[in-house]
């Protein structure tokens, strides 16, 4: 399956534009760019405007981001955002959603 991951940076502030499929196959990618630019931030954004799915491997990295305490996650549709809540996992997480 394929995952497009698209960063922009602004200062201190990096967002990653997160579209496809964020699962078994593709959560390494997403899991080695936050990796390679946590150190370089203050603030690290996931748009998820254009993500389609969201699979439990998915959103371990997500929760691995949140632990930096650095994480913003931000437009997610409806489909990701009620796997997040089933799971619990939005309670944890800095979600922006408009």
């Amino acid at each position: 399956m394929i995952i497009n991951i698209n960063k922009k940076q602004y200062n201190n502030k990096i967002t990653f534009d997160v579209s496809g499929k964020l699962d078994i196959e593709t959560a390494h990618e997403l899991e080695e760019e936050l990796i390679k630019n946590v150190s370089e931030t203050n603030e690290l954004v996931l748009n998820f405007r254009d993500l389609n799915y969201i699979s439990s491997a998915g959103i371990r990295i997500v929760l691995k981001s949140q632990e930096q305490g650095k994480l913003i996650v931000k437009n997610l549709n409806e489909h990701i955002m009620d796997a997040l809540k089933t799971t619990k996992v939005a309670e944890q997480l800095k979600l922006n959603i408009y």
